[in-house]
């Protein structure tokens, strides 16, 4: 089948046949932006592919599309594997199965499966020990894969990136932010609104988490200015600076409303406890009064 003459992405500025009727595809899209992907003839595709790499394409006009940077990596690695992609600098930029595998978990895990999730007990034991009592229990939640929150039963947090994530997906200037411990970089409840801000912007569904975007936003301008002069300048669209919005900061996670809650509830179980104290003291006080006027009688 000869190669393709259109693209889902737009008109067609260069076009590599890496395979047998593989074909990398490098586009300009309507709106100016470039795109790139590898498209390959359906009946082709299935012979060559599973279904769970298929399923990440998109069909038109008998070709399966596979977009850059994050469709493409899962039929790379079966093209790869099976020796099917021929073109050497296709190889050698991808060849390293071991780390596409990794890629491929932080990217499209319903692929291949999540990134692991960080040890709770090392996180809290090396990071937090004089926040987090050793008889704390720890919890992970998985947020997506590789970022997950790293909770105790006190409510004291870390939002968890594996660096498969981290250092293919954030900043430089973000991951100055985190204390790196084994495969992971972890945040502190302020500036976990760092790595949130970044991923959401290529993994909608991390948005889930947000409760509110002002608060997060706010957080980064309060808390970490020089970031945010760094991303304005050098990673903003025009026209979505991070700016103040007199937002309160620190309140953008659920973690952060569970801490104050708590925190709130122990302040009004502490004075309780104390105004309790204190009317033991005074009843204690009366009594020894009224024995005191008895002996005077």
């Amino acid at each position: 089948m000869p190669a393709p003459h259109e693209s889902i992405w737009g008109s067609i500025n260069t076009c590599f046949e890496i395979g047998i009727e593989i074909y990398q595809l490098f586009c300009k899209a309507q709106n100016g932006e470039n795109k790139s992907g590898i498209s390959i003839p359906i009946d082709r595709a299935k012979e060559i592919l599973s279904e769970k790499a298929l399923s990440l394409g998109a069909e038109k006009d008998g070709f399966i599309h596979f977009e850059s940077p994050n469709q493409i990596l899962a039929p790379l690695f079966e093209l790869l594997k099976s020796a099917a992609i021929t073109d050497e600098d296709v190889n050698k930029t991808f060849g390293n199965l071991a780390e596409l595998e990794q890629l491929i978990k932080a990217v499209t895990p319903e692929y291949m499966g999540s990134l692991p999730l960080p040890d709770a007990e090392a996180a809290f034991d090396k990071l937090t020990v004089e926040l987090s009592p050793p008889e704390s229990e720890r919890t992970v939640k998985e947020i997506r894969s590789g970022l997950s929150i790293v909770k105790d039963e006190e409510n004291h947090f870390f939002v968890a990136v594996h660096k498969t994530l981290a250092e293919r997906d954030l900043t430089p200037t973000a991951l100055k932010y985190a204390d790196r411990l084994d495969d992971f970089y972890f945040y502190g409840a302020i500036a976990c609104a760092i790595p949130i801000y970044e991923l959401a912007r290529k993994y909608p569904e991390i948005n889930d988490i947000v409760r509110n975007n002002e608060s997060l936003i706010q957080t980064m301008v309060t808390k970490a200015p020089n970031y945010v002069a760094d991303w304005n300048a050098n990673h903003a669209e025009p026209g979505e600076k991070i700016k103040p919005n007199g937002s309160i900061p620190m309140m953008f996670l659920q973690e952060h409303y569970d801490f104050e809650a708590d925190r709130t509830r122990t302040a009004v179980a502490d004075f309780i406890e104390k105004e309790k104290a204190h009317e033991r003291e005074a009843d204690t006080g009366f009594e020894q009064l009224d024995e005191e006027w008895e002996l005077e009688r």
